[in-house]
Order: C-alpha cells, then sequence, then structure tokens
C-alpha cells in the first residue's frame, strides 16, 4: 500500500457523466471522481478550485459524513461501506468507476476588501483553516486508514531489535504518477497478488529470537515479518508458537524445508559478509484474504535485498534461480511503450485462471531512482478487483 495521505489538490477537467444528467466527472490526484450537479444542473466544481482528496480506504469520523451528507440518522451510522457506513470503497456509477470523495474547501472573505480567498477549509475542531496546495490535511479532519482486524493465524510474538536489519516496502499507483516510465524504458510487468506481504530475513550473525538454520557453508539465522510489522520495526519471534500458528513463520519454515542441501548453501552463501539478505514476496491462496486461488497458502517472490540495497530485477531473477525459488508471474518484459497495460492488469489470474486479477507491478531493469519515489515501480490496480462484491479484505 502507498502512502496514506489526504492532499489538498486542484480541481481537473471537470465534464459531464456521459451516462448520467446530473452528474458530473472531474480528475485530481490521477484519479477520476464523481460529483453531483447543483440544483440548476451546473457543475458543482469547476477546473483549479481546492479540495481535499479521500482517497478509497479512508475512514471519515462522524462530523464529516454528516458535512458531506453521508450521514443516515435514522440508523445513527454512515452511508459508505463498511459496518458503521464511514469507510470510502471505489465504485462504479453509471458504468463509470469512481475513486475516492472530495472534501472542497469553504473559503473566506475579507470584510474591507472583499476579497475572496478559496484555501481555507473546515476541520474536526469546528474551527476554519487556512491550507495551502499538496498538504496532508487526514490528522486534521480527523481521517485514518482503515485496518481490518487482523486473523489470529497472521498474529504472534514480536521482537523489536531487527530494525537494521529489515527493508520497508511500499508502491505507488500509477494513477498517481504518469511519468514515471518513458517508451523506451525496458520494463518487467508482474502479477500482483491478492495476498499478504511476507519478508524473509537471513543473517550469518548470530541473533537471539531467529531461527537456526544449519546448512553445508554454515550457519544462518532467520526469521520473518509483516508488511506491517516491517514500519514499525517488528519481526516474529522464531518461537515453538509462532512456528506452528503464525502465518509468516509457517511460510519460513515451509519455504526452508523445501530447499535442497545444495539451495541452503546457496542461501548461505548469499548471506555471507552481508549485514542480511532478504527475500521479499507474497505468501496467498486458500483461506488468505478474499480472493482465495484454487491453490493452498504458497509464498511467491517479489525481491530480494543484499546488505540494504534491493537487487536489480536481473540480479534478482539470477538470485532466485540458484536458490530455486519461485517468484510471481512475469507477465510482459520489453518497451514500456509496447506494454498493452490495460490488458495485462485486468482479467483472470495468471495463476490459476479462475480467480479474480488484483493488477500488475511496472518496474524497470536497474532500479533506476525517479528522485521523487524512490525507484522505478508502480502498480496498477483492476477496476474490478476495486469494486468486488462482499466483505472484501486488505490485509498488509
Amino acid at each position: 500500500m502507498s502512502k496514506f495521505e489526504v492532499l489538498v489538490e486542484q480541481v481537473k477537467n471537470v465534464r459531464d457523466h456521459p451516462n448520467a444528467d446530473r452528474l458530473s466527472l472531474l480528475d485530481i490526484n490521477g484519479f477520476t471522481c464523481i460529483s453531483a450537479k447543483l440544483e440548476d444542473g451546473s457543475h458543482r466544481y469547476k477546473d483549479g478550485d481546492p479540495v481535499a482528496y479521500i482517497p478509497e480506504g479512508s475512514v471519515l469520523p462522524e462530523w464529516l459524513l454528516k458535512e458531506l451528507d453521508f450521514w443516515d440518522d435514522e440508523k445513527g451510522k454512515g452511508r459508505l461501506n463498511g459496518s458503521n457506513g464511514d469507510r470510502i470503497k471505489a465504485m462504479r456509477l453509471r458504468g463509470i468507476l469512481s475513486q475516492g470523495v472530495i472534501y472542497p474547501c469553504c473559503g473566506i472573505t475579507n470584510e474591507e476588501t472583499g476579497t475572496h480567498y478559496r484555501k481555507w477549509m473546515r476541520m474536526a475542531d469546528g474551527e476554519i483553516h487556512k491550507v495551502g496546495i499538496g498538504w496532508d490535511v487526514a490528522e486534521q479532519l480527523g481521517i485514518t486508514k482503515y485496518e481490518p482486524p487482523i486473523p489470529a493465524s497472521m498474529g504472534g510474538e514480536v521482537f523489536s531489535h531487527s530494525y537494521d536489519l529489515i527493508y520497508k516496502f511500499d508502491i505507488e499507483n500509477a494513477q498517481k504518477f504518469e511519468n514515471v516510465f518513458f517508451p523506451d524504458d525496458i520494463v518487467n510487468i508482474t502479477e500482483k497478488l491478492h495476498g499478504t506481504f511476507t519478508g524473509f530475513i537471513f543473517t550469518t550473525e548470530k541473533r537471539e529470537d531467529f531461527l537456526e538454520v544449519v546448512t553445508e557453508e554454515g550457519t544462518l539465522y532467520a526469521t520473518a515479518y509483516s508488511k506491517g510489522l516491517g514500519s514499525k520495526g517488528l519481526c516474529f519471534r522464531a518461537n515453538e508458537t509462532n512456528l506452528a500458528k503464525n502465518l509468516y513463520m509457517r511460510s519460513l519454515k515451509t519455504f526452508l524445508d523445501s530447499r535442497t542441501s545444495e539451495q541452503l548453501a546457496n542461501l548461505y552463501g548469499e548471506t555471507e559478509n552481508e549485514s542480511a539478505f532478504l527475500i521479499l514476496g507474497e505468501t496467498f491462496g486458500q483461506g488468505i484474504q478474499d480472493l482465495g486461488y484454487s491453490t493452498p497458502p504458497k509464498f511467491l517472490a517479489f525481491d530480494t535485498v543484499s546488505d540494504g540495497e534491493v537487487d536489480s530485477y536481473r540480479n534478482f531473477e539470477k538470485v532466485t534461480k540458484s536458490l530455486g525459488v519461485e517468484t510471481v508471474p512475469l507477465l510482459f518484459k520489453g518497451r514500456y511503450g509496447d506494454a498493452d497495460l490495460i490488458t495485462l492488469r485486468d482479467g483472470k489470474s495468471s495463476i490459476d485462471g479462475k480467480t479474480l486479477k488484483e493488477g500488475i507491478v511496472i518496474r524497470d531493469d536497474d532500479n533506476a531512482d525517479t528522485g521523487f519515489i524512490g525507484r522505478k515501480m508502480l502498480k496498477m490496480v483492476s477496476p474490478d478487483y476495486l469494486t468486488r462484491k462482499g466483505e472484501t479484505t486488505e490485509l498488509q
């Protein structure tokens, strides 16, 4: 999941909804939102209007639900998604995908000069505050990111003394950053799986609470972490309970048990003389998230990290091959300009041909640094995935 923020941005490209006379389409922060028109049929917003863009996955406080007319007095809760009706999800309105909600600036007028200032916004404290384009106002509005309840299998005893070994993984949405890739860039496009991020850490340095792994070349020490824990510098303890019940540690144990002696020796070789060697990937399958695929829980890698630096894709392929590590499906390799991104993004998963595809991840061959979001890597998420029915999960 990319960084959660509620940014003040300017509305762009306000236009009529092609299938609904009373609705407008507008672009903001790379996404399309849908707004009701005013009573006279005119657009509620115009190009350049400053608003707060509240992305999908946001949880709105009661005061803001009422402010935006998303409150049901009779039921005593919001009219959005989730059990409390306070969560924003992507939705299709008359055939058009709408992602997120916008909260307008109220503006103030100088009574002496008559000048109207647009960049002011009513906040959770009931007061009107000045804002600026690009400001993150999530905290001031009382908006939080939705965090689903963690299943028992994903919880466990953790520790914090391995912060120096953890690689924090994050990826931004291509809709927000349209100019990262150029037509002649050589890219690797892989399937984005609907599971849970899983990081394996290996080091030759003896560490308390790590799993001890004896190879023909020497002893490794290993543990695992989730995305949420990793962001806090936490890992799972390699104790008996975690190894038996915790999804991430069981995934690590299965990974190690399935290695041959030669592969374990190669794993030791990757780790020797390094501060750590990490394998990052997705654990997915039946019983994990709401898209179970037709496979038991399984780990597939999408990154390797050596001495704190993520490997280029070509090195990733070389290393995973030597270790016998299965990787997420590679759907396309070649010029970015030659890739049919929409076809690659949508449809059914290449894992089983039946499960809805979450989307794709695009990355270049060399881990070039963009200068503003880190390495050249973006995700594209399928609209069908975003608008799927039922009580969906988005566990990290």
